[in-house]
């Protein structure tokens, strides 16, 4: 079994924990760049509405998540035997997830509070967020 620790991360990436139908993917792939991308977008609009001048792209936002994703996928497809990395696409899915307004706000209030605009590593974790 491939130890997710020995996985370099890519640049503007979330430092995360998945797994797709109880097998751990260990690279993540779509159904982790779906639920950060999902954040980083919420995060970015919020942060905007507060600080006008400041400006952020999602890959700067991403690369201080951690998320942990355990999901469910109709008919996955994978990179490979491994299984280390989900290639199906989010249409492909066969089901959506909708982030509940109250879990953003809750995770962006650890934002708001720190100093000079730094973001802060923190676990993004629900059991029953989709």
């Amino acid at each position: 079994m491939a130890n997710n620790a020995t996985h370099a991360r890519s640049p503007g990436e979330p430092d995360q924990v998945s797994f797709v139908n109880s097998i751990c993917t260990t690279r993540g792939g779509q159904h982790v760049n779906y639920i950060s991308s999902m954040l980083a977008s919420e995060i970015l609009e919020s942060v905007s509405k507060k600080n006008k001048n400041v400006v952020l792209k999602p890959a700067i936002v991403k690369q201080y998540m951690f998320v942990f994703v355990n999901c469910l996928i109709e008919n996955p497809a994978f990179d490979s035997q491994t299984k280390e990395t989900l290639n199906t696409t989010k249409a492909k899915f066969g089901s959506k997830c909708d982030i509940p307004p109250a879990f953003i706000k809750k995770g962006q209030y650890r934002y708001q509070k720190t100093p000079s605009l730094s973001l802060t590593r923190s676990l993004v974790h629900s059991r029953s967020l989709c």
